[in-house]
């Protein structure tokens, strides 16, 4: 298929007249999506994505069921290859105001939006950039939290995800330190397991499991629950002296971490809990194209190293 035919296919999607049954797998049914999609399979990436951009506008059909088959559509492309940035915003935007303006037929709605959240998932699964500018729509995290279509669930809790985040990481007793950043994270419990498979040499004699780490990283897929344990202890900067009020929570979000001077500062230290533990429940195997990760910006060197711990020092509680 070249670019001209690739037009020509793209125009008779698009008018396509409404097909709606009460079997979502029908909703497919015309030769001409199995084309587009059979023709998208081993297309370049740059007639997929010739493909999202001329399917794009379709996004802006009266019907919202139509609308939500195009986004579907789209949403196969980009499982197929196509930039999941290209028409994220109109998706996002169009499902957004289905959410908060329904359909007065309350299967269309359903139908709509189970489509629709399809389709953001391939797309936000694949992209910071697209969780970003979905986090930045006002009101539209709530609005999913208060749908009851399932997809929309998975799409609330990815958008809980943190992304990007900036830590300084000081481990106490090495000594050492690091500047990284978290993709994709879900708790401290996930992030735990993250900075073990990133810094094996601080888990002593007890290594990180491979299947465990690939799973919490996305790259195996969670066919059964799996659990993780602690090979060190996690405190903010006020836990210099190892005191539990100190400590991480596994439950919390990362972004819950203290700031000081500016920064979200990690301490890293001995097992302060004999067995603690956490499932694979706490990671974020919300999509099989979903990657976690820890960066890491920088080391400290020694100076950088003191002049740290000396300020968390400073935040310990006078003696007496």
């Amino acid at each position: 298929m070249d670019s001209s035919e690739l037009e020509a296919l793209l125009a008779r999607v698009l008018a396509l007249p409404i097909a709606w049954t009460e079997h979502p797998n029908a909703a497919f049914n015309d030769p001409a999506f199995r084309q587009l999609f059979d023709g998208m399979r081993s297309a370049t990436p740059e007639l997929r994505d010739q493909a999202i951009t001329g399917l794009a506008s379709g996004l802006d059909a009266p019907d919202v069921y139509q609308a939500a088959r195009i986004a579907l559509t789209l949403g196969t492309l980009v499982e197929y290859g196509s930039n999941p940035e290209l028409a994220a915003e109109a998706v996002l935007r169009r499902l957004h105001g289905e959410l908060t303006q329904p359909s007065p037929d309350s299967a269309r709605h359903q139908r709509s939006v189970k489509f629709f959240g399809l389709a953001s998932m391939a797309m936000l699964s694949r992209s910071a950039s697209v969780r970003a500018a979905a986090r930045r729509r006002p009101g539209f995290h709530s609005a999913l939290n208060a749908s009851d279509v399932a997809e929309t669930g998975f799409m609330a809790r990815t958008l809980e995800l943190v992304d990007d985040l900036p830590l300084l990481v000081l481990h106490v007793e090495r000594p050492e330190a690091f500047r990284i950043r978290l993709d994709a994270v879900a708790s401290i419990f996930h992030f735990m397991t993250l900075l073990a498979h990133r810094f094996p040499e601080w888990c002593n004699d007890d290594p990180p499991d491979p299947e465990v780490c690939a799973i919490a990283r996305g790259e195996q897929p969670l066919t059964e629950l799996v659990s993780d344990h602690a090979r060190f202890h996690l405190f903010d900067y006020s836990g210099l002296d190892r005191h539990p009020g100190s400590s991480l929570w596994g439950e919390a979000s990362p972004d819950s971490i203290p700031m000081l001077d500016g920064e979200r500062v990690v301490l890293v230290g001995k097992q302060l809990f004999g067995s603690r533990s956490w499932d694979a429940n706490f990671f974020a195997n919300f999509h099989d194209a979903l990657r976690s990760d820890i960066r890491v910006d920088a080391r400290l060197d020694p100076a950088d190293y003191e002049h740290w711990v000396e300020r968390v020092r400073a935040q310990l509680p006078a003696p007496g």
